[in-house]
């Protein structure tokens, strides 16, 4: 018999699809997470840089004579730091030790030591979606002071925002390749694991329901120990009791056939044994007409045996139909088959068999229903 091809779902609508899809969006949505506080750590960690590059500037000009540099050191020492001012707080005293020829407005001021990881978040993504033309003001200390020497110092935001969005669009390119990594490690595993075996018995069960007398339809047997194991293994028996059922089903239909064939021309035989006694009934001879009484009622016994497995064989009952009723009218009518409980006039006693009380009031009533049940 020619296997008929299962027909499965398009590629988009299908159960790996979906998965493929889903593992895409998982991955992403946890590089979304790993993404917030790294790049506010990437902010965090760029101002501390550039507050040791001002330190290392200020110590430069702190070692200069008189604490004097020229013009042109001083604009390199605040080109290499990436700063526009440099200041330092030293016993409850400010110095004011580089700065810029050119006056800066301050769009915002942020203490590095009173920074928490939510506001790192928030001001990281303020200066994402604020732009890049604000002037920054930045307090903190460097790591290698231990006298509490406090630095303080004005930045451009521009290159900032600039390293910040070149670290999302790294961040992004990173993701996409380990989502698609990811999902498709996922996908593969998921395909070979789940979606293989079931559309394996997806494709068993249309077999099956399309030619269950074909053997060949019948599911294998499966070396897994897993789930899909044991339901292929249970798949496997009850399409096997199933062909069971049908090969004895169509046993017994060959049989009853034959019986009805049987019965039939064997109803066609004792009708003309039926005509030849009714001939022998009205017969003159008196001893021929006793011994044919017997033999007409035994025929008239078969014909009406073989009418009746006849009648048998061609009946078709038909299906149980399901259908709800009212319990409390059901209850209603059983409790009108019996009658009030009256007292009984002596006490029930255990019946020394098997130790059961009856009560009489039980008793009337069972006797009740079956009266009426059978009237």
């Amino acid at each position: 018999m020619a296997k008929t091809p299962l027909s499965l779902p398009r590629l988009n609508r299908s159960l790996s699809a979906r998965l493929l899809v889903l593992t895409i969006i998982f991955v992403l949505i946890g590089e979304v997470f790993i993404y917030v506080p790294s790049v506010a750590r990437y902010r965090l960690v760029y101002l501390q840089e550039r507050i040791e590059s001002a330190r290392i500037a200020a110590l430069s000009v702190e070692a200069a004579p008189d604490g004097m540099v020229t013009e042109d050191l001083r604009n390199m020492l605040l080109l290499h730091s990436g700063v526009l001012q440099v200041s330092l707080k030293r016993n409850e005293q400010r110095m004011l030790i580089l700065v810029s020829e050119m006056p800066h407005a301050i769009g915002a001021t942020f203490l590095m030591a009173e920074e928490t990881p939510l506001s790192l978040i928030r001001n990281a993504f303020n200066a994402l979606s604020g732009g890049d033309e604000r002037v920054i003001r930045v307090i903190g200390t460097a790591p290698a002071d231990q006298d509490g020497t406090t630095v303080d110092i004005l930045l451009d935001e521009g290159p900032l925002v600039a390293e910040m969005l070149d670290y999302s669009r790294r961040i992004l390119e990173l993701s996409l390749v380990l989502a698609a990594i990811t999902a498709g490690l996922v996908f593969f595993s998921l395909h070979l694991l789940l979606v293989r075996p079931l559309r394996r018995m997806s494709d068993n069960l249309v077999s099956f329901r399309r030619a269950p007398e074909d053997a060949a339809t019948v599911m294998a047997r499966s070396r897994r120990r897993d789930e899909f194991g044991v339901a292929q293994s249970e798949l496997r028996v009850m399409q096997q009791r199933v062909r069971a059922a049908l090969r004895q089903k169509a046993r017994l239909a060959a049989v009853g056939a034959a019986v009805s064939k049987i019965n039939h021309d064997l109803r066609n035989m004792l009708a003309t044994a039926l005509l030849v006694s009714d001939r022998l009934a009205l017969t003159d001879d008196a001893q021929t007409r006793k011994i044919s009484a017997p033999l007409l009622g035994a025929i008239e016994r078969a014909i009406n045996l073989c009418s009746q497995t006849l009648s048998f064989a061609r009946a078709e009952e038909p299906d149980a139909q399901r259908s709800k009723f009212s319990w409390r009218r059901w209850s209603t009518k059983s409790r009108s088959f019996c009658p009030p409980a009256r007292p009984p006039p002596f006490p029930a006693r255990p019946a020394p068999s098997n130790g059961v009380t009856m009560s009489p009031a039980i008793s009337v009533c069972g006797r009740t229903a079956i009266s009426s049940t059978a009237s």
